[in-house]
């Protein structure tokens, strides 16, 4: 599915947009393994059946900024399920 967004990282603005979903896109040449170890934790500790993420935030900053780490698939799934839900309203 990859959102069926459109990609416009060089228009300025939003580097994904689609119906329901606003993204940016970033391509590092190196990402903190830290993340990485992090996210695979999840997915090792995740039942059968579940979607493994991983949520990070940094020291005395507030919960309710903190970040989800989720494999492009599973937000796939998520995002699917999400936009079926919102059609059906």
């Amino acid at each position: 599915m990859r959102l069926e967004g459109q990609r416009t990282g060089i228009l300025g603005g939003e580097d994904i947009r689609s119906k329901y979903f606003s993204g940016e896109a970033k391509l590092w040449k190196r990402v903190p393994k830290s993340i990485f170890r992090t996210y695979d934790q999840a997915k090792r500790n995740c039942p059968a059946g579940k979607i493994p993420f991983a949520c990070i935030k940094e020291k005395g900053r507030w919960d309710k900024n903190a970040l989800v780490i989720l494999s492009l698939e599973h937000f796939d799934i998520l995002a699917r399920a999400y936009e079926e839900r919102k059609e059906r309203q």
